[in-house]
């Protein structure tokens, strides 16, 4: 009995620190929902002014899109690094559909790449729930 205790224990912590790596931070409408990777942000720097972060969207049908997104604090401008989507067998759907580097474009307000770059340059403040856009 003492052995499963301690290994349903192990089991909650594992999942728990699963779950705090990708922290909810954008769902759509659609049921698309947005984690950042809270393990690999990183910050520039010289100015601290962009961010680089893995990005996943899940849809609703359980298919899946990675992003490598940099956002700039101070231009407000996003750019994708790399993107590769996967379907819900985490099989990766059209290869060609893949990219990487896109050129930095303005950041349309209230998008998903708005919310990400307000939520990584407030890294002190309390973090709220996932933005939810009807």
């Amino acid at each position: 009995m003492k052995r499963i205790l301690t290994l349903l224990a192990l089991s909650a912590s594992m999942l728990a620190a699963q779950t705090d790596r990708w922290v909810p931070f954008f769902a759509g409408s659609t049921g698309d929902t947005g984690y950042f990777d809270n393990e690999t942000i990183r910050y520039s720097p010289s100015d601290d002014q962009y961010a680089t972060a893995w990005v996943r969207v899940v849809e609703s049908s359980g298919a899946y899109g990675i992003l490598h997104i940099q956002v700039h604090a101070t231009t407000r401008h996003a750019r994708t690094l790399s993107f590769v989507k996967y379907d819900a067998n985490h099989q990766q759907i059209d290869p060609t559909a893949s990219y990487s580097a896109t050129p930095w474009s303005d950041i349309v307000p209230e998008s998903l790449a708005d919310v990400l770059l307000n939520r990584l340059y407030r890294p002190k403040a309390p973090v709220p729930p996932a933005v939810r856009y009807e």
